[in-house]
């Protein structure tokens, strides 16, 4: 059957005014009589009480109310009424909580509070830990944040989950001017030369690069992003300047060789750091032919950068804030990438990026530049990670 409607409940609403019996409504509405009495019974509202709480014995019966009723005006009894407008919102609103909640076993609430936990001690994102294993859930991504938030999976709390940590990195204080080795670095290489090279280059691959400082003066990271994919590349400098980069730059061609070099680094985005102030070191390689494109974002804009950005703090969970890099080696940097590159993520259909970067460049150049892939189970992003890996002595 189907619901009942507003306008029946109008219509029923007048035949009770009209003094109709029940029968002769269900009748004009071709609906069941036990249904019409329901309707009533459910919906009507007192609207005047007897101060001895008297009520007429007519509404022990059909119709259940006084609409229509001839004695209404004297009646100094308890009073009930049937409202088509009363009885709409009723039905709305019962209708919106019986939809509310989720369909769900507290079994399978416990399954999956053991399966996402387990994740999570490894530093996994949920999307990968749904991704990785979807047949272990019967619920969307969302409704499982939802039971998160609601604090309804056992030994899960919303703020285990990586990314409800987050705060926004407050801004250092405007120093001096850093030194730039070229000075008119930025001259052809602005951020709108770099959309006006785009355009001109449709389908340009796009690596976006990065430092991460860790002691002032110590060893420092050169990141790289790949726009494509996320597929993230990091390594170890003894010190953040200019001859470090162009040193990453220089080995990678070598190891790489000129055409797979040109193939995978054929645009380069980064920030205004006095490490990237020597473009044409980096463009032209050791022969002196270009090797490369270089071209600067707007300063203080990171978001233009901003897959190198998400990739910087996917690494930052493994090698914390404040911690030095001087005791790091590479091939425990090639771990830690590695791993973050082997996060599922929803905007590449549940992919990871080290999937993606294999079908681009094949798992050889992957293992020449140090990288593994992990199986989604093992993934960690927690500095737990690199204690896993270095010796019992160290």
């Amino acid at each position: 059957m189907e619901h009942m409607t507003e306008n029946d409940r109008i219509m029923i609403a007048g035949f009770l005014a009209s003094g109709m019996e029940v029968k002769e409504i269900a009748r004009m509405l071709n609906r069941n009589r036990t249904t019409i009495c329901r309707e009533i019974k459910g919906h009507r509202r007192k609207t005047f009480e007897n101060r001895n709480g008297r009520t007429c014995p007519d509404l022990e019966g059909p119709p259940y109310v006084c609409n229509g009723c001839s004695r209404m005006n004297g009646c100094r009894l308890t009073k009930y009424m049937y409202s088509a407008h009363v009885a709409q919102t009723d039905y709305r609103d019962t209708l919106r909580s019986s939809r509310e909640g989720f369909n769900i076993t507290f079994r399978e609430l416990e399954d999956m509070g053991r399966l996402i936990a387990d994740g999570l001690s490894r530093g996994q994102s949920l999307h990968h830990i749904m991704a990785s294993c979807p047949d272990r859930f019967t619920v969307c991504e969302k409704t499982v944040y939802r039971l998160v938030r609601k604090g309804m999976l056992p030994g899960v709390r919303y703020h285990d989950l990586p990314e409800a940590a987050y705060k926004k990195v407050r801004r250092r204080a405007k120093g001096p001017n850093e030194h730039k080795v070229e000075p008119r670095c930025r001259e052809g290489r602005t951020y709108e030369d770099y959309l006006a090279f785009l355009g001109e280059n449709a389908g340009a691959k796009v690596v976006e690069m990065d430092s991460i400082i860790g002691r002032a003066g110590g060893k420092a990271i050169l990141t790289m992003s790949f726009k494509g994919s996320g597929m993230m590349l990091a390594f170890l400098r003894e010190r953040n300047d200019a001859r470090s980069v162009k040193a990453v730059f220089d080995r990678l061609q070598e190891e790489l060789g000129d055409r797979m070099f040109r193939r995978m680094f054929p645009v380069i985005l980064t920030d205004n750091g006095s490490e990237f102030s020597a473009p044409s070191q980096l463009e032209n390689g050791p022969d002196g032919k270009r090797r490369t494109r270089v071209f600067y974002c707007h300063p203080g804009a990171a978001y233009e950068k901003g897959r190198v950005e998400n990739g910087n703090g996917n690494l930052r969970r493994i090698l914390e804030k404040g911690t030095s890099f001087d005791g790091l080696t590479q091939e425990e940097l090639n771990v830690a990438v590695s791993h973050a590159n082997g996060l599922r993520r929803k905007e590449y259909g549940d992919r990871t990026a080290m999937e993606m970067f294999i079908e681009d460049f094949g798992k050889g150049t992957a293992g020449t530049l140090g990288l593994q892939v992990i199986a989604d189970r093992d993934i960690c992003l927690l500095p737990k990670l690199l204690e896993n890996i270095r010796p019992a002595d160290d």
